[in-house]
């Protein structure tokens, strides 16, 4: 498995860990420790819910993007604008015959 798709599997898996734990014991903890009725504690599952949302919105347009392989190549040179191949409306330009 490449390490892209490592790092992106391993966020996915502990989000998922956090969303099905962290409710629960949001809700538990809001009823059962503070009191609270369970409007409240209901009130406060769905906010934790929210914000495990949203950070992990934030993670996921914050990650680095990785380079492609023509990105790459672009860079060490091998292949540049001039040596591209044309294709295309492009493909006839510069010929002569």
């Amino acid at each position: 498995m490449q390490e892209q798709n490592r790092s992106a599997g391993n966020t996915l898996l502990l989000f998922t860990v956090l969303m099905f734990t962290l409710p629960i014991i949001t809700f538990f903890l809001a009823r059962d420790g503070l009191s609270l009725h369970y409007n409240y504690a209901t009130f406060f599952s769905v906010l934790v819910v929210n914000i495990i949302i949203a950070v992990y919105v934030y993670l996921a347009f914050n990650e680095e993007e990785e380079e492609t392989e023509e990105e790459r190549r672009m860079k060490s040179g091998k292949m540049s604008a001039e040596n591209q191949p044309k294709v295309g409306i492009f493909k006839d330009v510069g010929k002569t015959d």
